[in-house]
């Protein structure tokens, strides 16, 4: 008939493992204690989620970016241009094009580029997506431009070089 403290706490707990934010914060503190520091600079904090970040790419013409799907959205934040991919479970063309474009050996990302009307390559070093689909995807397009070696269909944009964000042309098929 009258709720006791014992009761109410096991609603109370009951309520809040049904939230999938418990789950997802649950899961973020495990990955936080299980996850190896990675030696591709993650530790550096060079995430590329900062608006400074995405400075010198704001200052250019809008154009399609192909760049790693959790940047997608700060970087539609923060510049003009258009994404391919974006943590948007409604993507789906956009987000799978841009993963095949970035774990497929260079050869064959070119083509995926190409397709998608993509002006720009966005690469961020220190940003742990980066960092995983680099080493599941050793021949990649990620894992090359990881090791410093750029393709003969991009450019680096030379001011860019030593920023966390680097920024890279697609050049006109030859």
């Amino acid at each position: 008939a009258e709720p006791g403290t014992a009761s109410s706490l096991k609603l109370a707990v009951a309520w809040l493992v049904s939230f999938h934010v418990t789950w997802m914060l649950a899961a973020l503190g495990v990955w936080a204690l299980l996850a190896p520091a990675e030696t591709t600079g993650e530790q550096s904090g060079e995430t590329c989620y900062k608006g400074a970040d995405y400075a010198q790419l704001a200052a250019m013409p809008a154009e399609n970016v192909l760049v790693i799907s959790n940047l997608g959205a700060p970087m539609l934040r923060y510049t003009p241009h258009r994404v391919l991919a974006g943590p948007y479970h409604r993507n789906m063309a956009g987000n799978l094009a841009a993963l095949r474009a970035f774990i497929e050996p260079p050869g064959e990302a070119a083509e995926i580029a190409r397709a998608n009307a993509i002006g720009l390559v966005a690469f961020c070093r220190g940003n742990r997506e980066t960092g995983f689909l680099a080493r599941r995807a050793p021949e990649g397009l990620l894992a090359s431009l990881l090791a410093g070696d750029t393709p003969d269909w991009l450019e680096i944009v030379p001011e860019s070089r030593e920023k966390p964000l680097t920024l890279y042309r697609v050049l006109p098929r030859s």
